[in-house]
Order: structure tokens, then sequence, then C-alpha cells
């Protein structure tokens, strides 16, 4: 008999709601989602990702959708999320636009009816208001479309070679370059200072204002942790520059939090780098 392995079966315990109640009077909690009718703009048209971890093959999980005033489920629009390197992820990534054509503006609820151990739960995704985009109502908003292809530890998920995606807008604002100049220079033998290389290294910097729970652990725990390749879209009016429109970056630093006493919200500041780091220029000796 080879003792090196042994098969064992898991038992898993079941799931006990959090009790939440502590006195506030609180609605729940809305993400802003657009969509365009008219144009086929990728930072027009957002995308939900929903995922969930099976514990074992045999649990089962279904992915619904519903809009506010009716009782009859939807017809998810969108796409499967893929997990070829996770047999026990599963997942669907709601297309907007095609949502908005079929369906229309309102509420949408996504819901993630599961079974584990043989046990029946239910849990809310995200409540979720579309509307048609225009420049006006995404003035105060930035984009935020991020792309996972690594493994998460915590949520014990592996993204690598998924197809997955994710949108998510977050009021405040983006840009404030920061540009940050390396000079090497050479001196010779006559004393002249010649160019060697020069170089931007740009920080950008991202500004929330008072946001809930449910935007700030999407934001924070999920893009900026999972990200691998992130795009970034801001609308303000009054800022510096316009090129921000799907614009690549990198996650490099939450730099502030701040928390408040009587107000369960908070804001976050978080600093970004270039994805593509190209903004130099050297000597090539005339060639």
């Amino acid at each position: 008999m080879d003792y090196r392995y042994k098969e064992t079966l898991s038992v898993f315990k079941p799931e006990k709601p959090e009790d939440v109640t502590r006195g506030l009077n609180e609605c729940c909690c809305e993400m802003d989602i657009f969509a365009s009718t008219t144009s086929s703009d990728e930072w027009k048209n957002d995308t939900t990702l929903a995922f969930y971890k099976k514990a074992v093959s045999t649990d089962t999980c279904s992915f619904v959708m519903t809009k506010c005033g009716t009782t009859s489920p939807l017809t998810n629009l969108g796409t499967d999320a893929e997990f070829p390197n996770d047999s026990l992820a599963v997942g669907f990534m709601y297309n907007w636009n095609e949502i908005l054509t079929t369906y229309g503006v309102g509420e949408y609820k996504i819901t993630l009816n599961y079974t584990k151990a043989g046990v029946s739960y239910t849990k809310v995704w995200g409540v979720y208001t579309l509307q048609e985009w225009s420049m006006e109502r995404v003035q105060k908003l930035v984009r935020f479309r991020t792309l996972f292809k690594s493994y998460n530890q915590q949520k014990d998920i592996d993204f690598t070679g998924s197809n997955c995606f994710d949108t998510i807008r977050i009021p405040g604002w983006f840009g404030q370059r920061d540009r940050q100049p390396e000079v090497n220079q050479l001196i010779t033998k006559g004393y002249v200072s010649e160019k060697v290389t020069r170089k931007n290294d740009n920080l950008y910097t991202f500004s929330s204002d008072l946001i809930p729970e449910c935007l700030s652990e999407k934001l924070l725990d999920l893009h900026m942790i999972d990200e691998d390749e992130m795009y970034v879209s801001e609308h303000w009016k009054y800022s510096h520059t316009y090129k921000y429109i799907d614009f690549p970056v990198v996650f490099r630093e939450l730099t502030e939090n701040q928390y408040f006493a009587k107000d369960r919200r908070a804001s976050f500041t978080l600093t970004f780098g270039d994805r593509v780091k190209n903004d130099n220029s050297l000597y090539n000796n005339g060639i």
C-alpha cells in the first residue's frame, strides 16, 4: 500500500449571517453605472464582473440580475468569466451596454445564489444605478478599468489566463501629474557638460470624495490588489489636461486614508505611475 497519498473529505461549517444593525438607518449602497446607446467607445460602456469560488465541485452557484419594480429575473447579458487555471471558480461579466439597450435605464441588483456543503445561501453582489452616458453625468467620476491575470491568495482564486476585467466609477478627481525628472550628464575632458539621458518618472494622484464601504472595498481590495493592467478615465472640465481617457497606469501607493467619528464614509488618496515607461531621451552617438 502506498502511504504517500491519502484521500480526505472536507467538512464545511455553515455560514452564519452577520448582524450589522447598530442603530443607523442606512439605505443600500448603490454604484453609478453608465453605458451608451450611441457609442461603442469602451470608456463610455461599463462592465461588472461577479465571481465566486466553490468549495468543492458539487457546490453550485448562479448569478441573477433583477430590475427594481420587477419580480422576474432578467436574462444575463454579457460574457461568462473563464478561469482556465481554477476549476472551482465561476463568474459572469455583465455588459451594461447590452443591458441598457435591452432593459433601459434604472436600478439593478446582482445576486449570487449558491450552495455550500448542501446549504443554500444568497448574497447581494451589488446594486447599480444604470444611466445613459453623458459628459455632464460623469464630470466628477473617475473610471477604473482593471484586468485580472494573477492568483489572489486571500480569495483563493486564480485569475491566471482568465478573460476577467471589471470597471468601477468613483467620485473624486485624477491627475495632478508630478514630473520627477532624472538628468544624467557627462563632463568631458574639455569640462563641457554633455547630455547622456533625460527621463520623466511621472506620478499621478487620485483623490476620492467621501465614499461608502462598497466602493472603497471594491477599489482597494479588488482593483488595486488584483490589478495586472489598469486604465483610468476622468472627465472633469477644469482638468489641466483632457488626455486621461482609458489612460494606462500602474498603482504605486495608498498615500492617505481619512476616517471620521460620525460618518461611515471615508476618503482615500492614491498615487499611480506610467505603465509605459518611454518618457525619456538619450544620447545615441549621432545614430
